[in-house]
């Protein structure tokens, strides 16, 4: 519920601000996001980040996914 990781072709530096839009089964979630630290090196680093903006619908969206995944 607070955040996730993902795989990007460039690597951000911590800190640096983004939009994310994830499909899901229950529709589009649309969230502003803060770029953690990465783990690995080069193309496939995994980024961290954690939700700093989601509106009401889409934090609910992110809800009903999530405990679908369980």
């Amino acid at each position: 519920m607070t955040g996730g990781c993902a795989l990007l072709a460039k690597n951000f530096r911590r800190g640096t601000l983004g939009e994310v839009e994830i499909p899901t089964p229950s529709g589009n979630i649309r969230a502003l996001i803060e770029f953690l630290n990465a783990r690995g090196k080069g193309a496939q680093a995994e980024l961290g980040f954690r939700f700093i903006g989601l509106d009401d619908t889409d934090h609910e969206r992110l809800g009903r996914t999530l405990r679908r995944v369980g």
